[in-house]
């Protein structure tokens, strides 16, 4: 290579060299433009963040920061403030948190909206991870019939929260600190205060997919039993008097061939009492393991088969089955 040509190229080099080490400074200053960006996202984004607001906070108009976000990372600045709120809301739902008021939280105006949005983005809707969270609290390693009456509590109100709305899951909270006082000195054969039996009971029923208020009556099934006698003495309970007249006759109920002409959710409750009965019959004497036994058998089971829960009638069954066999 001549002279001529060694300077030529030492030139053109040089200036590779010269736009190479530019674009290194350019890419430099973006990097660290677009972590800025993101810091401020993540720190803001449970609050009313906006396009506007994350370009002004770096500096950039709203359109030139746009484009330079949508052409780093292939979505742009609005789509991806809202992927990360739609992040945090599955977290906060995860944790125990009503699906509405994590919609509300997040910008949403209705839960319908908020739905469609989370479902859109992740391939399915709240309330999957609602159930993700009810079956993780419901099938924890601690069996029920274990627990303390602080754990029993514990666990229905992390469910109510989660299955039920704020005003439904406070009545659960009143109808236990009431039937907490009526048992109050009262104990099961275990030894164990009265009080977690009905927990148990609304447990069951929580389980069972049923509504706020069938809870809220297992809570309170065996008031009458302690505390009042009739559907007058109920009158000065904290409750409507639907509730109040629904107790009345679940006290009158007797599960028997006639049992459909009942109000369903007095026949679940009923339903659940006799299954955490059958679960904790060992601390009756043996002589009692037979009668209660069969009475499940002839009764109780054929009333849940009829229902169509599978997974009740099968534990009753299994239950009697157990106990008339260790009688033999």
């Amino acid at each position: 290579m001549n002279k001529a040509n060694l300077e030529q190229f030492c030139h053109s080099e040089l200036v590779k060299l010269k736009i190479h080490l530019g674009q290194g400074v350019l890419l430099m200053s973006k990097m660290l433009v677009l972590h800025e960006a993101l810091k401020f996202i993540e720190k803001n984004v449970d609050n009313d963040i906006t396009v506007e607001s994350v370009a002004k906070e770096i500096g950039y108009s709203k359109f030139h920061f746009s484009r330079l976000f949508k052409s780093e990372f292939d979505v742009t600045l609005q789509g991806y403030i809202t992927e990360r709120r739609l992040h945090n809301a599955s977290k906060e739902i995860l944790k125990g948190q009503n699906v509405l008021n994590v919609a509300v939280k997040y910008g949403y105006d209705t839960h319908s909206g908020f739905s469609k949005a989370f479902k859109k983005h992740f391939g399915y809707s709240p309330k999957v991870l609602s159930m993700f969270r009810l079956a993780e609290v419901m099938f924890s390693s601690e069996g029920v019939e274990q627990m303390n009456t602080e754990n029993l509590f514990s666990k229905l109100n992390d469910l109510s929260n989660v299955k039920y709305s704020k005003s439904e899951h406070h009545e659960i909270s009143i109808a236990f600190e009431y039937a907490k006082k009526c048992h109050e000195g009262i104990f099961r054969y275990s030894g164990e205060p009265y009080i977690n039996h009905s927990l148990c009971v609304a447990l069951l029923l929580v389980e069972l997919e049923q509504s706020a208020e069938v809870v809220l009556m297992g809570i309170l099934h065996d008031i009458l039993d302690v505390k009042y006698s009739n559907i007058s003495d109920l009158r000065s309970l904290p409750f409507d008097d639907n509730i109040k007249e629904k107790l009345d006759q679940l006290n009158e109920l007797i599960i028997d061939d006639d049992f459909i002409s009942y109000d369903e959710s007095a026949i679940m409750i009923k339903l659940a009492d006799r299954l955490h009965n059958m679960r904790t019959l060992e601390h009756l004497s043996k002589e009692r393991w037979n009668e209660k036994a069969k009475e499940t058998l002839a009764l109780f089971s054929p009333v849940a088969r009829k229902l169509e829960i599978p997974e009740l009638t099968m534990e009753l069954d299994n239950l009697s089955v157990k106990y008339i066999e260790n009688q033999k």
